[in-house]
């Protein structure tokens, strides 16, 4: 009896080691199903096709596990992806598994180059642990078209003649206020005129704006700047003909604002069509990029940049006569 006893005591055991045995191998088998998890990377734009200098979305997906190691190829701020330059970056992480998690990186991107451009494979290296060697997956590679806006902007000037807004008077009473207020005007004008000629003992020749920025064009052609291979200073120079012409015809102060401070007052200007409103925006933009970005502008390009100029002045230059002595 003591024996049957024991023998069954025995396969208790025997049971109970079994039973443990086959948990731990499933709890093996459950380690090893999480560490073949194979991470994978993604890449994609928002757009194919931008202007230069225009910003573009650039989101890489990642998928690995918690407990991976990771090394990214351009991380910070203010870092280069190929030609692009890294404007933002921001990081998000979302838990998918248990064992598993999802990092996503958006990137604002920029380009100075025109053409097709090609944002490189974005290579991740990764190991599971310590021990592990590195490993590399990578995000194929994405072509970009950029595009200038300069270039649009001419077409878009020769193609079609500027024409002069009219301003249509519908109200009777409207007429009659004009009237009198150009009455006004010509009386007051005449009398500065005449006061003015009492003041001055000297004749002085008003030399119209755009006479002026003619003659600062072609002195400007004239120094062979473009050939040199001085394209910066050769932009620097028609920026300041352009914005001095600005003050002389407008009198806009552009020499003495920043970019963004006259395109700002420009906006609101009613002496600047929508048209020229835009080719001052892209050419002020264009003069700004080769002098503080760097922009690698062609001959070809300064050259276009040169009649954009010279044709602002001659669609824009005062009609009125200008020309005649006046004394002091």
């Amino acid at each position: 009896m003591d024996k049957k006893k024991n023998f069954s005591q025995i396969n208790k055991v025997l049971i109970c080691l079994l039973l443990l045995s086959q948990m731990a191998w499933g709890l093996a088998l459950a380690e090893q199903a999480k560490t073949v998890i194979i991470p994978g990377v993604k890449a994609q734009t928002d757009k194919t096709t931008i202007n230069i200098g225009d910003i573009i979305a650039y989101d890489i997906n990642l998928q690995v596990p918690l407990d991976a190691q990771i090394k990214f190829p351009a991380e910070q701020k203010n870092e280069n992806i190929g030609i692009f330059e890294v404007r933002d970056v921001k990081e998000k992480k979302v838990g998918l598994e248990p064992n598993l998690q999802q990092i996503i990186l958006n990137y604002k991107l920029t380009a100075f180059k025109v053409g097709e451009q090609i944002i490189p494979e974005y290579a991740v290296e990764y190991r599971l642990n310590a021990a592990a060697d590195w490993q590399k997956i990578s995000a194929p590679s994405i072509k970009i078209n950029v595009e200038s806006v300069l270039e649009k902007e001419a077409e878009q000037l020769s193609a079609k003649p500027l024409k002069p807004k009219l301003i249509i008077w519908r109200d009777f009473w409207g007429w009659v206020i004009a009237l009198i207020a150009i009455g006004l005007i010509v009386a007051i004008i005449f009398l500065i005129k005449k006061y003015m000629i009492k003041l001055k003992a000297q004749p002085v020749i008003i030399v119209p704006a755009h006479i002026i920025a003619l003659e600062e064009l072609n002195k400007l052609q004239g120094l062979g700047l473009i050939a040199q291979g001085k394209i910066e200073l050769y932009f620097e120079k028609l920026s300041g003909c352009m914005r001095h012409y600005l003050e002389n015809r407008f009198n806009l102060r552009a020499p003495w604002m920043s970019t963004e401070e006259f395109l700002s007052q420009a906006k609101t200007s009613p002496v600047l069509t929508t048209e020229h409103k835009h080719l001052l925006h892209d050419f002020l933009i264009l003069c700004d990029m080769v002098k503080f970005a760097r922009y690698e502008s062609s001959a070809n390009e300064a050259n276009e940049s040169f009649a954009l100029v010279r044709n602002f002045v001659e669609q824009t230059k005062q009609e009125a006569d200008n020309n005649q002595e006046a004394k002091k």
